[in-house]
């Protein structure tokens, strides 16, 4: 089975230089978008095609060609005039394709090869569809991607999902919320090689990746990821946080509605994002 799936949200540069794509984020342990090529290689997806409309080296770099997967996957840039071009590189077969913006989590269960579109109880498109190949080739050029489902819906069966597509880091963290508790129910998860003082509090749902660190008068949770090798020093309180690989965090913060990756802190509340560049406070662990 063939899937066609778009990376279109990136991270502000207002709040992170460098146009990253949400997709690229970590969704509790590994980049989002690892999360999601197994998905769909999961449900039978053999190839995957990419259109992004930003990171190309990093997606590339990231995922490789999908062996590792079991696929095949191939990354293009993603014309924002024209984006459906990417249609008409498809054979002219019935064969189902599974259409995906990849800000989708988690994607719908697929029954193969129903032709399929999914909405939400608002009436939105929720970023998932299932088409014949012949059909999405049949669709003009100059149509976009918020017109797809105008066009496709009288042709395919509606089904319905409880939620849109993530369109902010916002939205990443409430979506975070969602796959802790989906994976480890109301639990903390603390990684074999990570280090939590006994008075520390953790409240779940909560994940600690390896070579952690978690300082005494700690407050860790409700719905915090820790990356790989952080570090949190005493009596700093962490709640609806996701905090990058690599990062350190001095004593005493309270650090509520926020990305950190290394000295750089979003506060998702605000939309405000901010370089700190006392180490003291936040900064790269491996510096320690």
């Amino acid at each position: 089975m063939k899937a066609v799936v778009f990376v279109t949200e990136v991270v502000p540069e207002s709040l992170m230089p460098g146009k990253l794509p949400l997709v690229l984020l970590p969704m509790i342990d590994r980049p989002l978008i690892e999360l999601q090529v197994e998905a769909l290689v999961e449900q039978g997806v053999t190839e995957i095609q990419l259109y992004a409309v930003a990171g190309l080296e990093r997606l590339r770099s990231l995922l490789g060609n999908g062996a590792r997967w079991g696929c095949t996957l191939t990354i293009h840039p993603l014309r924002s005039d024209r984006p459906l071009t990417a249609f008409h590189t498809l054979p002219e077969t019935q064969e189902p394709v599974l259409v995906a913006l990849a800000e989708v989590v988690p994607f719908p269960e697929i029954c193969w090869p129903t032709a399929t579109i999914w909405t939400t109880p608002w009436d939105e498109w929720a970023g998932v569809c299932v088409a014949s190949a012949e059909l999405l080739r049949r669709i003009p050029e100059e149509v976009t991607l918020a017109q797809l489902p105008e066009v496709l819906r009288p042709q395919l069966t509606l089904d319905f999902m409880d939620r849109h597509p993530m369109r902010s880091l916002g939205e990443f963290i409430v979506t975070q919320q969602a796959e802790l508790a989906r994976r480890i129910q109301n639990e903390v998860h603390v990684a074999r090689s990570a280090r939590v003082h006994p008075r520390a509090r953790l409240v779940g749902p909560a994940w600690i990746g390896p070579q952690c660190r978690v300082g005494a008068g700690v407050q860790l949770g409700p719905n915090v990821c820790l990356g790989a090798g952080c570090i949190v020093e005493r009596g700093t309180r962490l709640q609806d946080a996701l905090i990058a690989p690599g990062s350190y965090i001095g004593a005493d913060l309270e650090l509520d509605q926020v990305y950190v990756d290394r000295s750089r802190l979003i506060n998702l509340r605000q939309e405000i994002g901010l370089t700190i560049d006392d180490a003291f406070l936040l900064g790269s662990a491996a510096k320690l």
